[in-house]
């Protein structure tokens, strides 16, 4: 594996393992039970990215021109919207934390088949 093969999929990994983060951290959020004490419960970047243990411009980062935590963004959004409707707005957060994850792994799924298959070719030899 070359070394920027090894630098692509580490940061998938590093996106993935971030990405795991922020939704869970969204979910606590969500429960009202959060375990860093200086995030309020309000559904903000700031509360969120506290909450996850990252900076706030993590939410903004790109990767390869894609902005990888759009998702999560919309999940938190969408938790802020429906905040005030009680029980079926929390399920919602679920929903939509979850529907994120779905999202970003499919986009994962898709990038290592593409990978897969790249690795699958024949390598064409100089004879």
């Amino acid at each position: 594996m070359s070394r920027a093969e090894t630098q692509q999929r580490r940061g998938r990994e590093r996106v993935t393992a971030t990405t795991e983060r922020l939704l869970h951290a969204l979910e606590r959020i969500q429960s009202g039970k959060t375990v860093n004490p200086d995030t309020t419960g309000a559904w903000t970047r700031e509360n969120l990215a506290r909450e996850a243990g990252v900076d706030v411009s993590v939410l903004y980062r790109k990767r390869n021109g894609e902005d990888v935590y759009a998702d999560v963004r919309a999940a938190l959004e969408y938790g802020r919207v429906d905040t005030r409707k009680g029980t079926l707005a929390a399920q919602r957060g679920v929903i939509a934390s979850l529907e994120a994850k779905v999202l970003r792994l499919q986009r994962q799924v898709a990038d290592l088949s593409r990978e897969n298959e790249r690795l699958q070719k024949p390598v064409l030899t100089g004879k």
